[in-house]
């Protein structure tokens, strides 16, 4: 999901399903031109630690991710685009990463990049993601995708013929 995705227009879910899995609704993206919304798939892990955050946070319907006052007390309006960034960014540095590298879309590259490991289709890929073209598939998965090249297999290949060799 990307940030704006992520603060902004995720209501409750509450669509728990036999596997522990769930379905969250997605009400808007610029992608999505008739409003129709969308369910999106939630994993059994992700539904639990949602389903903590809102017990801890008391919040019952509405937007998700919120601020909190230093108290505890969860206001009503989403988190801002530039809030969730300036959390991803202050996660990175708490794991020691570089804050440079990490972006409101980290996610959302992440998980494309995750897609294209696994051999899922750019169909399935561009389906999860909601893009009507490869274009962001590509532009995403650019570094991945030069390391499975036609050259970088012929010359694994032909590393792998000179240790045969020896």
């Amino acid at each position: 999901f990307s940030v704006s995705k992520t603060s902004k227009y995720w209501s409750v879910f509450n669509a728990q399903q036999q596997d522990g899995s769930g379905r969250m609704f997605l009400a808007h993206s610029k992608t999505d031109q008739e409003g129709a919304g969308v369910l999106q798939y939630l994993t059994p892990s992700t539904v639990v630690l949602l389903r903590s955050w809102m017990m801890e946070a008391n919040i019952a319907d509405g937007p998700i991710f919120r601020s909190c006052a230093h108290n505890r007390e969860t206001y009503d309006n989403a988190l801002s685009d530039r809030d969730v960034a300036r959390i991803f960014k202050a996660r990175a540095v708490a794991a020691g990463l570089d804050a440079e590298q990490v972006s409101g879309h980290s996610t959302r590259v992440g998980a494309t990049q995750d897609l294209i490991a696994h051999n899922y289709s750019a169909a399935e890929i561009m389906r999860q993601g909601r893009w009507k073209s490869e274009r962001m598939i590509v532009r995403y998965s650019e570094n991945l995708n030069a390391g499975r090249s036609a050259m970088a297999r012929m010359a694994k290949g032909i590393k792998l013929a000179r240790r045969r060799d020896t």
